[in-house]
């Protein structure tokens, strides 16, 4: 999922500065996740809602 999000193309600059702060959070919630333990499902279900709710 996150390489899919970071090969994503986007053409206009503040939409590359918003697709910097989505692509940022979700891959420091799964560098936490995976420090702590938490499941792949929880992960997947995390990251899933950041995108949605972007």
């Amino acid at each position: 999922m996150l390489q899919t999000m970071r090969s994503t193309p986007v053409e206009r600059e503040s939409d590359r500065q918003r697709w910097r702060e989505v692509t940022e959070r979700t891959e420091k919630m799964v560098r936490d996740n995976r420090a702590r333990g938490a499941s792949e499902c929880d992960c997947w279900g995390q990251i899933m809602n950041i995108v949605t709710r972007q």
